[in-house]
């Protein structure tokens, strides 16, 4: 029979470099997802390689708080907020009806900012449940 996959038998056999590795590209990506909305801002006034590398440098950063614990949540939380991020963003930019690349860099990044916000409520869905039902 064999064992459970565990962190230390990863580890043992070598694979848990590969998993690290795996768990900061996901972050890097999902960084990324959360930042897109505010480079695709700044398109209409930056070049669109300065915004590419935007996106990618905020990811990077985001790599790097996370895994290194300087950012006060969980993986699952950043997740939930990043991907929440890029939702309501691309949603406001809609409501507000921007184009994309949008023309208006203020609006676009005031959408983006909210997005943000609101997605920190959707990030801790179940602490904010919790108080709304207690």
């Amino acid at each position: 029979m064999s064992e459970p996959m565990t962190d230390e038998n990863d580890d043992a056999s070598g694979r848990g470099w590969l998993r690290r590795a795996g768990r900061r590209l996901e972050t890097a990506v999902v960084g990324c997802i959360a930042a897109l909305p505010f480079a695709v801002a700044f398109l209409p006034v930056l070049p669109g390689v300065v915004a590419v590398a935007l996106v990618l440098l905020s990811g990077a950063i985001a790599v790097a708080l996370v895994e290194t614990g300087r950012l006060p949540v969980s993986y699952g939380g950043f997740f939930r907020w990043a991907l929440a991020t890029g939702v309501l963003s691309y949603a406001g930019w809609q409501l507000a009806r921007l184009d994309v690349p949008p023309s208006e860099t203020g609006v676009a990044v005031g959408c983006w900012i909210l997005g943000a916000l609101l997605a920190v409520a959707v990030a801790n869905y179940r602490r904010v449940w919790t108080r709304l039902t207690a």
